[in-house]
């Protein structure tokens, strides 16, 4: 858990670094969006099968207590960075109101304090068909963004974001991992749950709070793509 909270806070670091380096994302909406997509990893839907498929159910844990602990974090940071870039709040009271008023932290906390409780079948059969519905329908907002791009040429706009979340976050966990006596599957999990993609929840975001929703998209395909040749090349180097 605290590898995931660490390793959002230091995507944070670095994509302001690089803002503060470059002088890049002049737009405060453009900002937003690169915030979000550098620092929203895609642990659940992306990370899940891969740390099951190379770790198996012994390590699954691992990957678990991570993408929790990341996800609680990004959504509250997410939300409070797409509320001031978006909707160009100077004041703390709305982007408290935006943050309080989240739906996916609410539901984060009722299914935590819910747990001890056992529902009906049809009841949590209706939820996991709800979610999946949810999924699709990120997928097909995400199409539906790309086909209206125009400008290709964003994506160098968007490959520091890509690069943060696909090499720099991995790399940071695997070097302080091993530094703390981690090594093989525990920090292979680990690694590969840093080193996902942009979130789909960074677009849901973006669209909610008027951010720059077409770098959103074009960082997150970018992501999705880049991830087929990333994980490979961490499975090996982590395994040596």
């Amino acid at each position: 858990g605290v590898v995931g909270l660490g390793t959002v806070t230091w995507s944070l670091v670095l994509s302001w670094l690089w803002i503060k380096a470059t002088g890049q994302f002049v737009k405060p909406v453009a900002r937003g969006s690169f915030f979000l997509t550098a620092t929203m990893g895609n642990t659940g839907y992306l990370g899940f099968p891969v740390s099951l498929a190379l770790g198996g159910l012994p390590y699954f844990g691992w990957a678990v207590l991570y993408d929790v602990m990341a996800t609680a974090w990004s959504n509250c940071g997410g939300v409070a960075l797409a509320s001031w870039y978006g909707q160009g709040q100077t004041r703390w009271q709305p982007v408290l109101r935006a943050l309080l008023s989240n739906p996916m932290l609410w539901a984060f906390g009722v299914g935590y304090v819910s747990r001890p409780y056992l529902f009906p079948e049809t009841i949590t059969a209706l939820m996991g068909q709800t979610a999946w519905i949810v999924i699709n329908l990120t997928l097909v907002l995400l199409g539906m963004r790309l086909g209206a791009v125009n400008n290709w040429h964003r994506a160098r706009e968007a490959l520091p974001a890509v690069g943060i979340k696909l090499i720099l976050a991995p790399v940071s966990v695997w070097i302080i991992g091993a530094i703390g006596g981690l090594s093989g599957l525990p920090l292979e999990v680990l690694v590969l749950q840093a080193g996902m993609p942009s979130a789909f929840a960074s677009l849901l975001l973006s669209e909610a709070y008027d951010l720059d929703v077409e770098l959103t998209a074009v960082t997150i395909a970018l992501g999705t793509l880049g991830v087929m040749f990333t994980i490979p090349l961490w499975v090996l180097l982590v395994g040596i």
